[in-house]
């Protein structure tokens, strides 16, 4: 099956100069060979990739018998296998499905969904963190084995981590800030419930429509750690685009106590990881360069209060 050669968006080529370095020299070099071999093997036809990438190129794809498929190719070894494990974990449940993997090449052939727009589009926002609370009881399980997955403790080395003199140029982060962060992911971890499976990045993006109000999950990282810890990323996404939005602190405090009822957690507990992880994400984004979201530091300063 014929395909056309592929262009690899400037965005992603950038990024992964950024993050990986020479590793990802190499792959962005042999990147159209490893997409050919890909779709030669597999017998693919490449389409228009997705417009919203950033780092994993990934692009609707036709297979031999005409349907469509999505085809999702990273740097080896910079989470892809983790993602593959956990698509084989969860099978399907509430989640993409992997149709083929192919580890020495950090690519999946993931089924299409449709019409796939995210959750981000639900306006209401009550609906919108009972359909998160949904997937959230669907998809968690205990692992099989805990060598299968990295713990989020793993994750959070990077916060412990951290000192005063890494603060970055384009980006400072206030110190008081990581300090208490610190402080509390210590103690979250140290009294964490047992672990299970987690998805890891559940949030509205990584949510999408699959037809008749069926909501499937996207972009699993497959991670180890206490079911409440789910609930973070979706605090500080699916929120207005102002950085000064007014509704903020009513809109965070709505979502934790539809959480904490919806699974009888800990409504404390949910805020505290929403702010831990908040500020371990703004320091990923600054440590790599990049400029996290804005309103990343007013979310956090908010949750910050809550944490009592």
């Amino acid at each position: 099956m014929d395909t056309p050669a592929p262009i690899l968006p400037p965005t992603i080529a950038g990024n992964v100069r950024h993050y990986f370095g020479h590793r990802g020299e190499q792959w962005l070099a042999y990147f159209p060979e490893i997409v050919l071999e890909i779709c030669r093997k597999w017998e693919l036809v490449l389409q228009k990739p997705f417009s919203n990438l950033s780092i994993n190129y990934v692009t609707p794809v036709l297979q031999a018998d005409g349907s469509s498929a999505v085809l999702k190719l990273g740097v080896p070894g910079s989470g892809m296998e983790d993602e593959m494990a956990a698509l084989r974990h969860f099978n399907g449940r509430s989640m993409v499905q992997l149709l083929k993997a192919d580890p020495k090449n950090g690519a999946m052939l993931l089924e299409h969904i449709y019409p796939g727009h995210s959750l981000s589009q639900v306006n209401d926002d009550h609906s919108a963190t009972q359909i998160i609370s949904h997937l959230i009881n669907r998809i968690h399980t205990s692992p099989s084995s805990e060598g299968e997955f990295p713990n989020i403790s793993d994750w959070f080395g990077d916060l412990f981590e951290w000192q005063e003199s890494s603060i970055s140029k384009i980006f400072p982060i206030p110190v008081d800030m990581v300090l208490k962060a610190q402080k509390r992911a210590d103690q979250l971890l140290g009294t964490a419930a047992p672990p299970t499976v987690l998805h890891g990045d559940l949030h509205h993006e990584n949510i999408l429509n699959s037809g008749d109000d069926i909501w499937l999950l996207i972009d699993p990282k497959g991670v180890l750690g206490e079911p409440v810890y789910e609930t973070a990323a979706m605090l500080r996404n699916g929120l207005p685009n102002d950085p000064d939005c007014p509704d903020l602190q009513r809109i965070l405090e709505q979502r934790i106590q539809d959480l904490s009822d919806n699974f009888q957690f800990d409504p404390d507990r949910i805020a505290h990881w929403g702010f831990c992880q908040t500020v371990l994400s703004i320091i990923w984004a600054s440590g790599a360069g990049n400029i996290p979201d804005l309103r990343w530091i007013r979310i956090a300063q908010v949750l910050s209060a809550m944490c009592t």
